[in-house]
Parts: structure tokens; C-alpha cells; sequence
């Protein structure tokens, strides 16, 4: 069945207020409440709207901000793409080989075509910890940096490049 516009516009202003609640952390049941107090209830049955209604809208509005923040992300990279293919356009025509590179290197950042580097050492049990370089150029300078993590005995650790244990 369509919805008519009277429809919608009732759809679209109670999905308003439950995504401003939802940001706010109010959970499904404080914004059933929420909209009954305010006196915004569903037109059709003369009640408040039930959990299963907002909780859709929940749905609803997760999936748009999910498909806007793509948007918005694959938009903003397109740019930056843009201006780095400038720059790279300006290095070569002036013959600057350093500035060439670090624009591929920056658009190789943006795109994610770098694999992340991982180093696995065991500790004295023979259990594998993982490491994700970003500050720790050698398997040494890891151990020598983390060694005091590896006599733990909780199970399998991944270190990132900061020191923190996940």
C-alpha cells in the first residue's frame, strides 16, 4: 500500500525527533515515552507509538546515516584524489621527483593500497602476539619496546604501534 503525503509527513517528523533522541542516547523505550508525553502519538490508533515502530525508525535513520557518511566520505576522498593528482601533475612538469613521491604516497594512504605490516613473535609459552607497526621499525626494537608484555599470561595479544594491548 502507498503512503500518502499526509503519511510521509507524519513518518518523516517522528523520524526527526527519534534521530535527534537517538544521538542524545535516549534508548527505544525513553523515546516511546518521549513522544507519548510530548503528545505525539500515532494518529491511527489514538496511542502511543509502539516499540517495534521506533525501533524500524531506528533502522531507517542507522541505514541513512550510513549511506550519507559513504557519501560524504567517498566525496571527500575524490577531492583530496583530485589535488594529489595536481600536485603529482606539478612535480613531474617541474621535474621535482620528491614532490611526485610523496603525493603517491599520500594517495596511496587514501585509497588504503598500503597492506599493514605485521610482526609476530611468541612469548615463553609459544602463544603469538601480533604487532602492527606504526612507530617500531624492526622486530628487535618490538621486542626490546614490548618484552614486558609478553611474560603476561592472558592469551593471544595484539599490540599496536602505541603500546596498547587489545
Amino acid at each position: 500500500m502507498a503512503l500518502n503525503s499526509s503519511q510521509k509527513d507524519i513518518i518523516l517528523q517522528r523520524r526527526m525527533i527519534v534521530a535527534r533522541a537517538r544521538v542524545q542516547g535516549i534508548t527505544e523505550q525513553g523515546i516511546v515515552k518521549s513522544l507519548e508525553k510530548q503528545g505525539f502519538i500515532n494518529p491511527k490508533t489514538g496511542v502511543a507509538w509502539t516499540h517495534v515502530t521506533i525501533h524500524t525508525d531506528i533502522k531507517a535513520i542507522e541505514k541513512a546515516w550510513r549511506e550519507e557518511m559513504l557519501k560524504a566520505t567517498s566525496e571527500h576522498k575524490a577531492r583530496i584524489l583530485a589535488e594529489l593528482a595536481e600536485v603529482k601533475r606539478r612535480g613531474w612538469s617541474e621535474g621535482d621527483i620528491d614532490l611526485v613521491l610523496k603525493a603517491l604516497a599520500q594517495e596511496r594512504a587514501v585509497i588504503g593500497a598500503d597492506a599493514p605490516t605485521k610482526i609476530t613473535e611468541t612469548d615463553e609459552k609459544g602463544r603469538s602476539i601480533y604487532y602492527f607497526p606504526d612507530d617500531v621499525p624492526t622486530a628487535a626494537a618490538w621486542t626490546e619496546k614490548f618484552a614486558p608484555i609478553t611474560n603476561s599470561d592472558d592469551l593471544d595479544k595484539c599490540v599496536n604501534g602505541n603500546g596498547t594491548v587489545h
